[in-house]
């Protein structure tokens, strides 16, 4: 009976343990014109706050008596958050290394100044976070909402999802999936393998995809994309659209057209234009098919088929897409 009771007393502090919450920190902004977070695994929450102060929250998910606590430093133009090790000897590129690393929960509420996060793995949640913020992360979950200013985000592996952010967007991913909805500005990505999903985007969107899938639905604005061998998918688009496909598929349905221009090596590129259009066609391939209305203008130029004319709607445009070996369809 002793052993038991020795046994389950034992496994109750272990648990305890595991989990350590410090003291949290609050202090003036003062004059710092940027926050800086380095953390290595957990989650961290970045909450804003009309006031001055900082405040930092934080508890160790790891095993207690580790030595891993956090310090809050500050020097002229910059204040910053870091996970400290106990041992002089574990540096910051030493643990990262390591796969087992520190475990912390973090909260920081902080006033309207720029931040930059790095974060390895976990989760970051940023809501309402009115000023520019540059995020670094390796593997996890990432969620901004209902921000402003210059956005940055570097996501190896996961889920980002970025919503009702007004200010221009710079995105680096490689693999998962990104969500982007409702967002206003200059928008680019560069994406290598990660599922992406664009709805109601207004401004500029510049995307360069490698293998992965994109979905864009509600855009407003010049969009151009520069594709490997992913798909990509438009609706409900009304701007100007500039193509470079090696290999993969568009297929795209516009509301209101300006200018669609598409080249594409081997390449499926299907069309819907909107009705109403009265854009100047020109269409060509050399090794593809090609279906376009009877009406346009049908052309043969040695290996180049071409089929070129106006459409019968009166609003204005203009659509040119030229294809080495994909086929080419207008509706």
């Amino acid at each position: 009976m002793r052993s038991m009771l020795l046994f389950i007393f034992s496994l109750v502090i272990g648990t305890l343990a595991h989990a350590q919450r410090f003291t949290p920190v609050v202090q003036p902004i003062g004059t710092a014109e940027k926050i800086v977070v380095k953390g290595f695994k957990g989650n961290l929450q970045l909450v804003s706050t009309e006031s001055g102060t900082l405040k930092v929250e934080a508890e160790n998910k790891g095993p207690a008596g580790n030595g891993w606590t956090f310090e809050v430093s500050q020097n002229q133009n910059s204040i910053e958050i870091r996970l400290k090790s106990g041992s002089a000897q574990q540096g910051w590129d030493q643990v990262r290394s390591k796969t087992d690393v520190p475990s912390f929960d973090m909260k920081i509420t902080a006033p309207r100044k720029a931040i930059e996060i790095f974060w390895n793995e976990g989760q970051v949640l940023a809501e309402s976070w009115k000023s520019d913020l540059n995020l670094q992360m390796t593997t996890g979950n990432a969620k901004i909402t209902k921000g402003e200013g210059d956005l940055q985000v570097q996501l190896l592996t996961g889920r980002l999802e970025i919503s009702e952010h007004l200010g221009n967007i710079s995105l680096q991913t490689f693999k998962g999936q990104t969500l982007i909805s409702k967002t206003n500005g200059a928008l680019s990505i560069n994406n290598h393998s990660a599922r992406c999903q664009f709805n109601e985007h207004e401004g500029p969107l510049e995307i360069r995809n490698h293998s992965g899938s994109t979905t864009l639905a509600q855009i407003k604005g010049n969009v151009t994309v520069k594709n490997v061998s992913g798909a990509v998918s438009l609706s409900d688009f009304e701007g100007s659209f500039s193509g470079d496909f090696s290999k993969g598929a568009l297929d795209a349905k516009v509301t209101r057209l300006q200018n669609f221009s598409v080249n594409s090596g081997d390449a499926t590129v299907t069309l819907d234009a909107p009705k109403d259009s009265g854009a100047i066609v020109s269409l060509r391939t050399e090794k593809g098919k090609l279906w376009a209305p009877l009406f346009l203008q049908r052309l043969k130029k040695g290996r180049w088929q071409e089929r070129k004319g106006r459409l019968k709607g009166k609003e204005q445009g203009n659509i040119k897409i030229i294809s080495k070996y994909g086929d080419i369809v207008l509706k």
